[in-house]
């Protein structure tokens, strides 16, 4: 397959008409593995069927909110191919009362479960069915946790009590955030907080940064460097909303509200004339409407970056990156503060860093279909 025939495959895939590229050469011999930025459009859609585990992958389908828009074919620059995991997890302190309502939980929920077929049967009235449900929920946890709490405590009581002492004659002689100290010390023990890690949910989204040295060595690869950073720049920021002054509905919706006044008889016969005030409207000057373009942001576009190797297809040993948006891109025109230009004036040298971040936390279901 030649690399026309590759990135055509790669274009109609998502759905573009062209993919910049730089090298020249991408998708060769010279060079064999590269990457694909592909750049989305969100599209007002009112889909309910969209698949928003696919938005977070591909953004290809039908029913997407998205819509491709341009797509960039680069080398691999030296030492991007990495990428990150992360999980929160917090320490949390049960205590010995909640560590033994965890290790007997299981125990605990077989009682409640067994009591649940005869409210989904309905056999007996619901609302009384529920309360004597949630009623017993007390009841069990108690049934189940007594012997423990007895057993535990029992075996321990000549120590808790011993503990307990030593903390009131510490009150005594300082402060009360240290007679825990006193009496651990004096016993030669400590309290065990029953500490055990808490999943906190995935906090951190994952960050992605490549810095990109251009060196082109022909005319037509200058003009692309010009085209991949006016491209990349435009999509990353917002532009202004733009509503549609021209057409006579739009105009009605900007239409301003002003208070005006006028003199009116309240009265058929011999009345006395009367100054009421009321709301009128009347179509938006040229200024105003102006300023109603410039009153919200559009979205920027987003993106997302693939590995392809050498055949063109997908390289399934390494991790891709889902829909991102652009957090910073910074361009160096030349090297070692040096601008050497071409006759054209095109820089001879052109440093493009740029660090996308994505917008979805990072799930199982996600790393699945993303990364197989």
């Amino acid at each position: 397959m030649t690399p026309i025939e590759k990135l055509n495959n790669i274009k109609q895939s998502i759905g573009v008409n062209t993919i910049e590229k730089f090298p020249e050469n991408v998708a060769t011999e010279e060079v064999q593995h590269f990457m694909v930025i592909t750049e989305y459009e969100f599209k007002n859609t009112n889909s309910k069927n969209r698949d928003a585990l696919t938005e977070f992958t591909e953004q290809t389908t039908s029913v997407s909110k998205f819509e491709s828009k341009n797509a960039f074919a680069l080398y691999l620059p030296k030492g991007s191919l990495k990428t990150q995991y992360n999980a929160s997890h917090e320490k949390v302190d049960f205590g010995f009362f909640g560590a033994l309502l965890n290790s007997e939980s299981s125990d605990i929920l077989t009682r409640l479960q067994a009591q649940l077929p005869g409210i989904v049967s309905g056999n007996n009235n619901p609302l009384s069915q529920s309360m004597n449900f949630y009623g017993n929920i007390a009841t069990t946890v108690g049934d189940e946790l007594s012997p423990n709490v007895n057993r535990y405590i029992n075996q321990d009581l000549n120590t808790r009590m011993a503990f307990n002492i030593g903390e009131a004659v510490g009150s005594l002689l300082m402060s009360k955030d240290k007679t825990a100290s006193v009496a651990s010390l004096s016993m030669r023990k400590t309290g065990n907080p029953y500490s055990t890690l808490v999943f906190a949910g995935v906090k951190e989204r994952r960050q992605h940064a490549f810095a990109f040295d251009f060196y082109p060595r022909s005319e037509e690869e200058s003009n692309n460097i010009l085209r991949i950073i006016t491209k990349l720049k435009a999509g990353m920021l917002p532009d202004y909303h733009k509503p549609n002054m021209e057409n006579k509905k739009d105009v009605e919706k900007y239409q301003i509200e002003e208070l005006a006044s006028k003199t009116v008889n309240l009265y058929n016969e011999g009345g006395r004339d009367t100054t009421i005030s009321y709301v009128k409207t009347k179509p938006a000057t040229e200024a105003q409407t102006n300023l109603l373009k410039s009153a919200f942001f559009n979205y920027p576009h987003v993106y997302t970056i693939k590995f392809y190797k050498t055949d063109g297809t997908k390289n399934q040993f390494v991790h891709q990156i889902g829909q991102s948006s652009i957090l910073n891109l910074k361009i160096t025109y030349g090297e070692g503060g040096q601008q050497v230009f071409f006759k054209n004036g095109a820089p001879q040298h052109v440093k493009m860093d740029i660090t996308f971040k994505e917008n979805f936390a990072m799930s199982r279901n996600i790393a699945q279909k993303l990364e197989g």
